[in-house]
């Protein structure tokens, strides 16, 4: 099923406890058993409560640091505190005599189906209208127009598209971007041509890198801080708070390309912790039988879904690429018609042709398939290559939608406040030699991605101590 959903059960006869998430493991859910003690909760905080009642310690798990500092997000069922344990995405867990296991219950299939790419095309176009229904048919109240959110990006537009098509109509949006980006600059021609309601929030400056406390809140530690700052400030700053729906694109293109076409040795990247995390996550990967398996389980369900997270404090997020039968059609799907978006872009350009009018943030070009022939071609690539780099340079001010590179650099209250933080607090980490120099090789290189996800640890120990 793909309702949002975890579950706690005690069964008192035969003393079990079982937990349950949905498919996706949209809520986390978190467990561990300490001597006679047993804990599970949907809120991380209140375990590290309990733990401190009962004068459990509460440590650090090396290899979650580690993980986070790498890659910015945790690997399966890890979280920071050492020994507790979220529930990974589709399983269920049972605690009998103080003993966990953890199963899983939905697994994306494995064969490949036997379609043509018009056939593929026209299955999708279904399973996706399905899904769109499942979403704005259950809808409770649209007095204020359906809430989604707009980017320059394929993937939110896709949804709107689709659902405008279907008869939902009235749309109210919400763009969060740097001024100048080109998500900025298509996400309103977008919203301007098909006469789209749009409130767009400018986060020039960086000043949405702040109120982490308040992201911790939702995100429990699982993500680097840096990658729901931009949600949060944005929804925060326009007051929007509803128990209504808010309907996004997330991992659209992502179940439909990009996590097909990893290596192991791209995932297993020189990252500056040593031999150690690349042996804990080589082993994690040895557990999937597919990579785009692995991707999809971790650093989608356990990394993107940090906005997810955060935009529950403002209403319900939903995103039609997360209903299963969506998820299981793209693992069907052969590679070929998943390089570089091909079916989806076909899919668009058939069925949702205006979609493909506007021009595509990552390309600074219009999503057709003359340009996708022309990127994948062995030489005309080479020509291509130049002139989308000119049109990307030509259309925007800025390099990316959130350059927070820029923020960090030229907001010097953010940085010294960031820098201050992981100072006051950095005691409370393991004093482990080679973390120790990790740490301190991450500040002075200045890379705000890596201080992000060291500030996650350092804040959140702070929260649990």
């Amino acid at each position: 099923s793909n309702q949002v959903y975890c579950i706690i059960t005690y069964n008192k006869i035969s003393k079990t406890l079982l937990i349950q998430n949905n498919c996706v493991g949209v809520k986390p859910i978190f467990f561990c058993t300490m001597g006679e003690c047993a804990y599970v909760s949907d809120d991380i905080y209140e375990i590290a409560r309990a733990m401190s009642l009962s004068n459990k310690n509460r440590t650090l798990d090396l290899e979650a640091i580690y993980s986070m500092l790498a890659y910015g997000y945790l690997f399966e069922d890890k979280t920071l505190i050492k020994g507790v344990r979220k529930l990974p995405a589709g399983c269920y867990g049972k605690l009998v005599d103080k003993i966990w296991t953890v199963e899983r219950y939905y697994t994306p299939p494995k064969k490949i189906a036997q379609i043509s790419t018009e056939e593929a095309e026209s299955q999708l176009d279904h399973l996706f209208r399905q899904a769109v229904r499942k979403e704005y048919g259950f809808s409770e109240s649209h007095d204020d127009g359906y809430c989604a959110t707009l980017s320059g990006g394929l993937d939110s537009r896709i949804n709107i598209f689709v659902a405008r098509d279907m008869g939902y109509k009235d749309f109210k949006t919400i763009t969060f971007t740097q001024s100048g980006s080109l998500d900025d600059i298509i996400s309103r021609e977008i919203a301007r041509k098909m006469e789209i309601d749009q409130q767009v929030v400018y986060l020039d400056n960086g000043e949405s890198l702040s109120d982490f406390d308040n992201i911790l809140n939702y995100n429990f530690g699982l993500v680097s801080l840096l990658g729901a700052c931009h949600v949060n400030y944005a929804l925060n700053s326009i007051g929007y708070h509803s128990e209504d729906k808010i309907h996004t694109g997330l991992l659209g293109d992502a179940i439909f390309g990009t996590y097909s076409f990893k290596s192991k040795n791209m995932i297993l990247k020189d990252t500056g912790a040593g031999g150690e995390i690349r042996n804990y996550v080589s082993n994690v990967i040895d557990k999937y039988e597919d990579l785009s398996e692995f991707y999809l389980w971790n650093r989608g369900f356990n990394g993107i879904m940090n906005g997810f997270w955060i935009l529950r404090q403002f209403g319900e997020p939903v995103s039609p690429f997360l209903d299963p039968e969506i998820i299981n059609f793209s693992f069907t799907l052969e590679r070929k018609l998943k390089k570089e978006q091909y079916l989806y872009l076909r899919w668009i350009n058939r069925f949702y042709p205006q979609a493909a009018k506007f021009k595509w943030s990552r390309w600074g070009l219009r999503p057709t398939l003359s340009n996708h022939a022309m990127f994948n071609h062995p030489v005309k690539r080479k020509i291509f290559w130049p002139i989308r780099q000119y049109n990307r340079k030509r259309l925007r001010k800025y390099p990316h939608m959130n350059p927070f590179q820029k923020w960090y650099d030229e907001n010097e209250h953010i940085k010294q406040a960031i820098l201050r933080d992981i100072q006051e607090y950095r005691h409370l980490l393991p004093q482990d030699k080679k973390l120790q120099v990790i740490i301190n090789g991450i500040l002075d290189s200045g890379n705000i991605t890596d201080i992000m996800a060291l500030l996650t640890v350092v804040l959140f120990m702070k929260r649990v101590s």
